[in-house]
């Protein structure tokens, strides 16, 4: 479960999958199946949260791990090169950052 704490050591993806809407499915399909099956069993990952656009034209991939240390390792895990190569034709964009949290509001 995606847990938000101020001042934490967690590194957040947040990773924007542009795409032609006839591939949103897809999409969210094969995200879906590498955090169950791949990210999940991944030293250190504690969570995926896949968010589809209502537009059809992107799928938002915020991912949560516990250090930096463990995401850059998640990286050399032989299973991600395979995942990657089925993505990457579903996509017309990707755009990818790593984020620390900064401020958290509840109401």
């Amino acid at each position: 479960m995606a847990t938000i704490t101020a001042n934490d050591s967690v590194v957040t993806l947040i990773s924007v999958h542009s795409c032609a809407p006839e591939n949103q499915v897809a999409l969210v399909s094969l995200l879906t199946s590498a955090a169950q099956d791949i990210y999940r069993n991944i030293p250190g990952f504690i969570s995926a949260s896949i968010h589809k656009s209502v537009d059809g034209l992107a799928v938002t991939n915020y991912a949560q791990w516990e250090s930096l240390e463990h995401f850059e390792a998640a990286g050399t895990n032989p299973l991600v090169s395979p995942f990657v190569a089925q993505v990457k034709p579903l996509l017309t964009g990707f755009e990818a950052h790593l984020y620390g949290i900064s401020a958290v509001v509840h109401a």
